[in-house]
């Protein structure tokens, strides 16, 4: 809990935490959120050709980010129009490049070679889909979310089973010749299905400039498209491209940065930007067809039904498998043309790194395609990159701290505090903390009580300090284990009872997924539960060492 009630907590610690930064964009910064130009603020950019040094690049950054996400900024934005009106320039981008790829008029010959280029690679990376229906089977599976007829408050797997009953009818069509061979105690009677041919496009908050759309989609379709996204996965793994790991693309982001040979790429609504054209222009028919079968074709919006000039929106569940697998291939191209190392390439949905000489053919190739290049966040020259959340200047670390909630919440203040620990470690090349950050985080810090001092590397559990500390409280585990026992706060979901044939389901699908199984007849509500004290055994305490 927090031990003061204090209103203005939150402008003391963004005031205290820029004071220590102080550089000229920290008041900048400063001026801007005490004078209730918030709007002006939001709209702040980071340009590291602005910086000369590590130390102000460092501070400018940490200062421009600190806000950039902040949900309680008073913008006097409309944010859900904002996103609505992004999502339908997305639409019309989507219909422009829709109609250049079909006429495909007036190419230039590097656009053409890159495009044959790109398709034979997509070929040879994912074969025929006739040979990997085994593996789609057994790849399917629930998103964690809500669908079109079930709540995420109510979204567990047995419900799922049960009563998830939506579906496309190209999807019904494609699956039901086959389903009770693949699943053959799955009873779904096809004749009483929730047959629709859309998903109903929705609004989340984002940051204080806008909030993201997303598309809810109906629940079967969710189920197959999952399938769909682990094949794609799968096969840009035995090429390189680890969609389970992003600490590729941020290792190369760190190589990057100590030289010029590769160029870390951002896209604009890259998402929202994938054409049904270019899809056709660069799958293989047989998969364009099954993942054609797969989308909603139509959503609804505001009450309204429309035709989708998009391939997959964000909510499908093999959208993020098919923009890496389309921007791996126009990377892969451009690096053929440039006579470039491909190997060199990572990409992580929309995060690409590429190497810099091939960034002129890349972006070409990517124009015509129909995705933006955010020129903006994109880096190919100078000490900085960025990638997957991981920034860097010429080889060192310059992650900055974004306050995304205001702390009148005791947990958004205590993750606040271990967060600016954690910084002024890292500002300090993980010997010691910044001293500069000592007064923002003793106020923070101070102002919490009923958490426990843990080591750094347990989450947000408790609040992070050193094992000297004389607040320090622990217990020595019993036997022969080596380590230290403390008491902490830890997440309990509420549990529902289930005893029918959707548990049964759930378990058997648990135990084909690779995954960790359960056992009973309990299972956890998405996002619902209370705190209980548990032991959290640390068999080795992390020294962050003394502020200086």
């Amino acid at each position: 809990m927090v031990k003061r009630s204090n209103a203005n907590l939150t402008d003391e610690f963004i005031h205290q935490y820029l004071r220590a930064l102080d550089c000229p964009r920290a008041l900048s910064v400063w001026i801007l959120y005490k004078s209730g130009e918030h709007k002006t603020l939001s709209e702040l950019e980071f340009n590291p050709l602005h910086y000369n040094t590590y130390v102000d690049a460092r501070d400018s950054l940490a200062a421009t980010s600190i806000l950039s996400k902040a949900k309680f900024l008073k913008t006097g934005n409309d944010l859900k129009k904002i996103a609505l009106e992004k999502f339908w320039k997305a639409e019309e981008t989507c219909k422009e490049s829709n109609a250049r790829i079909l006429r495909s008029e007036n190419l230039s010959p590097m656009v053409q070679q890159g495009l044959s280029l790109a398709r034979y690679k997509i070929h040879k990376i994912l074969g025929r889909f006739s040979s990997c229906r085994e593996s789609y089977v057994d790849g399917c599976n629930w998103g964690p979310g809500a669908s079109f007829h079930i709540k995420r408050r109510e979204a567990t797997y047995p419900k799922k089973f049960l009563e998830d009953r939506g579906i496309t009818h190209s999807l019904a069509s494609f699956i039901r010749p086959w389903f009770r061979e693949a699943y053959p105690i799955w009873d779904i009677d096809f004749d009483s299905l929730n047959y629709t041919s859309e998903n109903k496009i929705i609004t989340v908050p984002k940051n204080a400039k806008t909030d993201r759309t997303i598309a809810i989609e109906p629940g079967l379709n969710i189920w197959f498209q999952k399938g769909i996204g682990s094949i794609i996965r799968a096969k840009l793994g035995r090429v390189g491209i680890d969609l389970n790991n992003q600490a590729i693309n941020q290792q190369l982001a760190l190589e990057a940065s100590r030289g010029q040979t590769l160029a870390t790429i951002d896209f604009s609504a890259a998402s929202d930007s994938i054409s049904r054209s270019i899809v056709w222009e660069l799958l293989p028919s047989d998969w364009y067809a099954v993942l054609d079968c797969h989308r909603s074709k139509f959503a609804t919006l505001e009450g309204k039904n429309f035709f989708y000039e998009k391939f997959s929106s964000m909510g499908n569940g093999y959208t993020f498998e098919l923009e890496s697998l389309i921007f791996y291939s126009l990377a892969w191209a451009a690096c053929q043309l440039s006579n470039e190392d491909s190997s060199l390439i990572s990409v992580y949905g929309d995060d690409v790194v590429i190497p810099s000489s091939a960034l002129n053919i890349f972006h070409q190739l990517c124009d015509f395609a129909g995705f933006t290049i955010n020129d903006q966040k994109s880096y190919s020259s100078g000490y900085y990159r960025e990638s997957c959340g991981s920034h860097y200047w010429n080889g060192q670390d310059i992650k900055p701290l974004f306050l995304k909630e205001s702390l009148d919440d005791s947990e958004e203040l205590l993750k606040c505090a271990n967060n600016v620990r954690r910084l002024a470690h890292r500002r300090n090349g993980y010997c010691g903390c910044d001293a500069r950050l000592l007064r923002c985080y003793t106020l923070l810090a101070s102002s919490l009580t009923a958490f426990p001092l843990i080591s750094d590397g347990y989450g947000d559990a408790g609040l992070i300090e050193n094992i000297d500390h004389p607040r320090v409280s622990f217990k020595k585990p019993k036997g022969q284990v080596e380590g230290f026992v403390v008491r902490v706060p830890l997440f309990r979901p509420q549990m529902v009872v289930y005893d029918n044939h959707g548990l049964l389901l759930t378990r058997l699908r648990e135990s084909g997924g690779g995954g960790e199984i359960s056992y009973g007849n309990k299972i956890p509500l998405p996002g619902r539960g209370r705190k209980i004290r548990k032991n959290l055994l640390i068999p080795r305490w992390y020294d962050l060492g003394q502020w200086f």
